[in-house]
């Protein structure tokens, strides 16, 4: 667990922020409302691996240590780094294959 500021964190890689922002891009098209609701529970989801890295499911497919963590209709993959977790990729489940 890394403290910071007194909450804990779980950092994005380049590709998992942009890879939230074009999820965001495309719910705004039909529901613009729901954007930042939906990232911000979606950012509140990957917090349980500061708690609980093993949360997500091995992912031996993705590369040696990936894991997946499903967050309704989005996968969420994150590998283990030696100061905890990162996020790598944040994809719609019906997309997640090329992940």
């Amino acid at each position: 667990m890394r403290p910071r500021g007194g909450l804990m964190t779980v950092p994005f890689s380049a590709m998992a922020a942009a890879d939230l922002e074009v999820i965001g891009d495309v719910i705004a098209r039909d529901n613009p409302g729901r954007v930042a609701a939906l990232i911000h529970e979606m950012r509140a989801h990957v917090l349980a691996l500061d708690r609980n890295p093993d949360l997500g499911a091995p992912q031996a497919r993705c590369g040696q240590g990936a894991r997946m963590l499903p967050h309704g209709r989005y996968l969420i993959f994150y590998s283990m780094r030696g100061s905890g977790p990162l996020v790598e990729r944040t994809r719609p489940s019906a997309r997640a294959t090329g992940a």
